[in-house]
């Protein structure tokens, strides 16, 4: 059976730089968000990181609302084995003169274990009635893999703050010796 993940950052790693929300061209804020919701991203315009604190530099990265920015180097590899499934939005952040992007995962996969997982739902209550009924939060998180099919990156459905690869992905990762992430067991 296929073992999965979740990417998040490893808070183990206190001097790391974390970057804001991305901008447009205009300095206009673009919600990160949009980078979340498993779409590609068609427009052309520039989009610039403002660095929220400095710190050293990685090459994963892990902005407002769990958005990943990454190296070239990076998504070059996980694309060799997710294929077409993400997307490569070149980036710039503010006094660096590296190459990252945004790395946009294309799928979605409703493969929440309900049973397994702990979580919360919006109420009747809540000041969100628009989300009522749908996944709040989640404190233990756990997939059923009979449900993810071929898919080697991707967010849950029901929850799409939560990244997941695959055991390839994080053995990839790993190999490279990439910093400032860690992988929470999902299966």
């Amino acid at each position: 059976m296929k073992k999965f993940f979740r990417v998040d950052a490893d808070s183990r790693v206190w001097n790391r730089w974390y970057l804001k929300s991305p901008v447009d061209l205009s300095g206009v804020d673009i919600d990160p968000r949009r980078f979340t919701k498993c779409e590609p991203y068609l427009q052309s315009v520039g989009l610039t990181f403002p660095v929220r604190s400095t710190g050293n530099r990685m090459e994963f990265n892990f902005c407002d609302f769990d958005m990943p920015v990454v190296t070239s180097r990076i998504f070059m590899a996980i694309s060799e084995i997710a294929g077409n499934r993400i997307q490569w939005i070149q980036v710039k952040i503010e006094g660096v003169k590296n190459d990252y992007g945004i790395l946009n995962v294309l799928d979605s996969v409703a493969c929440l274990d309900e049973r397994k997982s702990g979580f919360e739902r919006w109420g009747e209550d809540s000041a969100r009635p628009d989300k009522i009924g749908k996944i709040r939060s989640i404190t233990h998180l756990r997939i059923d893999p009979n449900k993810v099919g071929e898919h080697h990156i991707f967010r849950l459905s029901d929850w799409m703050i939560a990244m997941v690869v695959s055991s390839e992905v994080k053995e990839l990762l790993e190999k490279m010796g990439v910093a400032g992430i860690s992988f929470e067991p999902l299966t």
